[in-house]
């Protein structure tokens, strides 16, 4: 008899306890500072994460939750490179015409082989600012009709991005002249013309 009590006691008291150390803790405030998310393979290319029925656990195996998380996470080493350009043409120091046309090609290459977009800019040496003459493009080749451009050194400035941010510029110059006249043409008079 004294026994059995002693067995009941003993799982009073144990029953107790394991519900001491398996409680459940329920809060709508939690604050997670320096929060960082590693994926599990590939690259994380944004900063903003969504969580959805996050739990917390305790030391004691027990369980906190709460409806209400505000993460600020940032990727771990996300490295952004930028494109690297290999050739453009026509080169620094060529000639052109006013009144005429000039095509710029680009070779580029991007390390993750990302998409690239091309920019063309053009100094406004009047105003002092670079005015686009081609919009960002997917196509590395621009035509520039020079009409109406003042003969003289053109500073031009081409741009290459890819989709992440990465963007690389280069500059060149360019010798604008203006289309030489041809001479009047002599016309020969009819003595001339009989004796050849």
């Amino acid at each position: 008899m004294g026994m059995k009590r002693i067995l009941i006691l003993f799982l009073i008291i144990f029953t107790f306890a394991s519900l001491a150390i398996a409680q459940v803790y329920t809060s709508s405030n939690y604050t997670l500072k320096g929060a960082r998310i590693v994926p599990s393979g590939g690259k994380a290319n944004s900063a903003n994460y969504s969580f959805n029925n996050v739990a917390i656990g305790n030391t004691f195996g027990g369980k906190a939750e709460s409806t209400n998380f505000s993460l600020d996470a940032s990727p771990i080493d996300t490295i952004v490179n930028s494109p690297t350009i290999l050739s453009i043409e026509p080169y620094y120091g060529s000639t052109g015409y006013t009144e005429g046309n000039i095509t710029f090609s680009i070779t580029a290459d991007d390390e993750d082989r990302d998409s690239l977009k091309y920019q063309f800019s053009l100094h406004d040496i009047q105003i002092g600012y670079w005015d686009v003459i081609q919009p960002w493009q997917s196509i590395s080749d621009f035509d520039w009709s020079t009409s109406g451009v003042i003969p003289g050194i053109q500073s031009i400035k081409l741009e290459v991005s890819n989709n992440k941010g990465g963007e690389i510029s280069e500059y060149l110059e360019l010798y604008l002249f203006r289309i030489p006249i041809a001479p009047p043409q002599r016309h020969r008079s009819k003595s001339e013309r009989l004796t050849r």
